[in-house]
């Protein structure tokens, strides 16, 4: 997990940098789906709806967590959905409700 953004001063409330997230899983563009899903599993984010790719902590993309998860092969075809609202509310420590 890195730290993508440092704030010197608190940004204005009505801005998008309000609400820009810090903590977000990040990966490397070679590393496997399922390391990085089995790496969110162990964290806590403030927001897990994509992972960000980094090369040298810069931002050079990022993947939708549907997108990853579908591809992990870890959720039957019609159980996607649900597998990433339980995956999603395991990280974040909460019951999901599907």
């Amino acid at each position: 997990m890195s730290e993508l953004l440092v704030f010197d001063d608190e940004p204005e409330p009505r801005t998008a940098l309000w609400h820009a997230c810090t903590r977000v899983p990040t990966a490397a563009p070679g590393e496997s789906v399922t390391a990085v899903l089995s790496d969110m599993a162990a964290k806590r984010y403030d927001c897990a709806s994509v992972v960000a790719v980094l090369v040298g902590g810069r931002l050079v993309g990022v993947a939708p967590i549907e997108r990853m998860w579908r591809s992990s092969g870890l959720c039957g075809r019609h159980f996607c959905c649900s597998g990433w609202v339980v995956l999603l509310a395991a990280l974040f420590g909460v019951s999901p409700v599907i």
